[in-house]
């Protein structure tokens, strides 16, 4: 995989913050959102934490939501959040050149 990727990941449980920390540790430019409240976890120095959704998609080359994505089939799942965002949120602001996961 090509390093100089940019990967965002939104919201999600502990398995991605796992994920998240071996990304960064390997190299790649991390930017997450939706884990405000993960008390007691620690990320890796390089992973950014942006303050909004847009801060978080905008520049990414990849975006990974996590498993499973949503609560009902509106809200994305992000249990360390006190945000609320749709997935038709995410779906308005990416572009075509962009991938989701």
């Amino acid at each position: 995989m090509n390093k100089q990727l940019k990967i965002s990941f939104i919201g999600g449980d502990l398995r991605q913050i796992r994920v998240i920390n071996r990304f960064s540790e390997d190299g790649y430019s991390v930017n997450i959102f939706g884990f405000e409240e993960c008390e007691d976890i620690s990320f890796e120095s390089r992973v950014n934490v942006k303050e909004t959704i847009f801060d978080a998609i905008c520049g990414a080359d990849i975006i990974i939501l996590p498993l499973p994505f949503t609560i009902g089939q509106e809200i994305i799942n992000m249990p360390f959040s006190k945000n609320t965002v749709y997935v038709s949120d995410i779906i308005r602001k990416i572009s075509s050149e962009q991938i989701l996961f």
